[in-house]
């Protein structure tokens, strides 16, 4: 009997925190990454790249975030430092002071923290290109 080779299906993004993983530590990552278990930690972007943390309805994140682009679905318990765009999907929390430079909240989402309009650099608009409704 001839196995059939086992498919891997390709992600779009460039790291992935599954369910039921977590991860105790400071995470620094270049590229995007998705968030669908639990961080403890500060997750930030490699240098000065460009990137985005998505977090899935079922990812956790305890600990500051520092990224151009976050689209949260799930919690961030910590502060977020969005240099570009900071989307908040309606099952999402952030539970922190958040920096931003464009600000996105669907009906229901929260955020429970003091929030500030980021004011270096030009502005951007990639938010055509979040992947906001599929979180």
């Amino acid at each position: 009997m001839q196995r059939k080779p086992l498919a891997i299906k390709k992600s779009p993004f460039d790291t992935v925190v599954g369910p039921g993983m977590t991860i105790a530590g400071d995470v620094t990552f270049a590229g995007d990454m998705r968030v669908d278990g639990n961080v403890r930690g500060d997750l930030k972007l490699y240098k000065s790249t460009n990137g985005t943390v998505v977090v899935g309805r079922s990812g956790h994140i305890h600990g500051n975030v520092t990224v151009s682009n976050a689209v949260v679905s799930g919690t961030i318990r910590g502060a977020v430092n969005a240099s570009s765009v900071l989307a908040v999907a309606g099952s999402g929390h952030v539970a922190g002071d958040v920096t931003y430079q464009s600000l996105v909240i669907k009906r229901n989402g929260k955020i429970d923290g003091h929030i500030a309009r980021y004011t270096g650099g030009p502005i951007n608009d990639p938010i055509k290109e979040l992947p906001f409704e599929e979180c």
